[in-house]
């Protein structure tokens, strides 16, 4: 007696419509035919790759089912059955399955969004001189690329979904508005980060100091906050598990129909320079003073976020503090982007200073690089309409620290993948005003700089090396 296979194997795609609220598709592959002589006895279809798609992502599933057709028990395949346990995404979604056929259970789903008191989208670096600038019009990587995963206990399933899109839209009451910024965009990265990148029509300039004879100044970096961001949450909740899932940024518009990114100096924030009343009143943010507050809390940014903030530019202290500035580039969170050193240079007497231009295309990070990460928390506002509603109440439960969030920023992975982004350098030297025949004051300062690129925001960094 002898048994075969007739060697044709079946690939498909299967969609099964399970219910108004997604779409459930598989994976099928049919096995050959098993003859006993000339008479076929059966053959097995295997479904595989289970996914069910709807408006918070596609759920994959592990797990196989099988469906036999007609009576294959003489071959080496599965005899009975086509039932496959139940299995979950993660998140709280159970499939079922029996041949080619399955059913979904659903989580209690909920969605809403606190409100942190600022956002760091990106740290630029003061070239030296008052003639000098870094300029990033065409620059689509001025950003920051954050994960808030920390923000919650180990034991919570933590997800990010974000959809690209043009803009970044506006949220109040719980609604979102029909508008949208068109000063920045947002897109997942991995499933647990975020990026925020500057758009093209926006030209961000950072001067050198007045003073042509200090060189560099940190106290002239400035920090880019984003003072009126919302961070958007999906809660699914089932009887055992409790997942969560960070759906981005928007902006409220309590404050203003935009997002409200205002650049503060370092020396601002370390106290180095003086701010005045107006330009201290957006940090303030009293537009949030209705939103519920932590005890002893409020919307203004306080001397602790302050702290937190100025630490995103590792030489925040070099000029208040020159023995703990940095004495060498953090080969971790800096790349090298070019393989020759800038002049600034003081004129000669009677002469001009001479300009040095650079435009650059960004390069690709390093392995090292993309370990670089800084870390700061804060505490949010909870607007009235979320108050009391089990939304607050899941995402509360699931803050590995009470009425805080943990902001991971991390290296930016569009950096080494894109050479349509760029960014403009101009250094001008000093003058030489001549007394006596010679130049007074004299720039006595470093006459060289490398110039590098921060993995974190995107920005140039020059470097003195002399």
């Amino acid at each position: 007696m002898t048994y075969r296979r007739l060697a044709v194997l079946l690939f498909a795609i299967t969609t099964l419509s399970t219910s108004s609220w997604g779409q459930l598709t598989n994976t099928h592959t049919t096995s050959p035919y098993c003859f006993r002589g000339s008479q076929s006895w059966g053959q097995i279809t295997y479904y595989t790759n289970w996914t069910y798609t709807d408006s918070y992502g596609a759920h994959l599933f592990s797990g196989t089912s099988f469906q036999i057709n007609g009576s294959p028990a003489i071959c080496p395949n599965p005899t009975s059955g086509g039932f496959t346990a139940s299995s979950s995404d993660g998140l709280g979604y159970v499939l079922k399955t029996n041949g080619s056929s399955g059913t979904i259970t659903l989580p209690t789903i909920a969605s809403g969004y606190l409100n942190p008191k600022y956002v760091i989208v990106g740290v630029t670096y003061a070239p030296p001189g008052p003639s000098s600038f870094v300029n990033y019009t065409n620059s689509t990587l001025v950003g920051n690329t954050t994960s808030v995963s920390s923000s919650f206990s180990s034991q919570v399933t933590r997800s990010v979904k974000v959809t690209k899109s043009l803009g970044i839209k506006g949220w109040v009451g719980g609604s979102v508005s029909a508008s949208a910024s068109t000063s920045h965009t947002q897109e997942s990265d991995s499933s647990s980060s975020v990026t925020i990148s500057k758009m093209t029509a926006v030209s961000d300039q950072t001067p050198g100091p007045a003073n042509p004879y200090v060189g560099i100044n940190h106290d002239y970096d400035v920090i880019w906050l984003w003072l009126n961001p919302v961070a958007l949450f999906t809660t699914f909740k089932t009887s055992t598990s409790n997942a969560i899932q960070w759906n981005g940024h928007g902006y409220s518009t309590l404050d203003q129909p935009a997002m409200d990114v205002y650049p503060v100096f370092v020396g601002w924030l370390n106290g180095d320079l003086a701010m005045t009343p107006a330009q201290a009143a957006p940090l303030n943010r009293t537009w949030a003073a209705g939103e519920v507050w932590p005890a002893g809390q409020g919307p203004g940014l306080t001397a602790a976020d302050l702290q937190n903030i100025v630490k995103a530019d590792p030489y925040w202290q070099c000029t208040k503090t020159p023995s703990a500035c940095p004495t060498a580039v953090d080969p971790t969170r800096f790349t090298l982007t070019f393989n020759q050193d800038f002049v600034y240079q003081q004129a000669a007497p009677g002469g001009q200073p001479g300009t040095q231009t650079y435009s650059d295309t960004y390069t690709n990070t390093t392995t090292q690089n993309q370990g670089a990460t800084y870390t700061t928390s804060q505490t949010f506002g909870i607007e009235r309409s979320f108050t009391g509603t089990a939304w607050l109440a899941n995402v509360t439960f699931d803050l590995s620290q009470s009425s805080t969030l943990t902001w991971k920023h991390q290296w930016n992975s569009q950096i080494s993948s894109t050479n349509s982004s760029s960014a403009s350098l101009s250094i001008t030297g000093p003058p030489c005003v001549v007394s006596a025949g010679h130049c007074n004051p004299v720039y006595s300062k470093s006459t060289q700089f490398d110039l590098y690129q921060d993995v974190l925001f995107g920005t140039f960094y020059l470097n003195p090396v002399n």
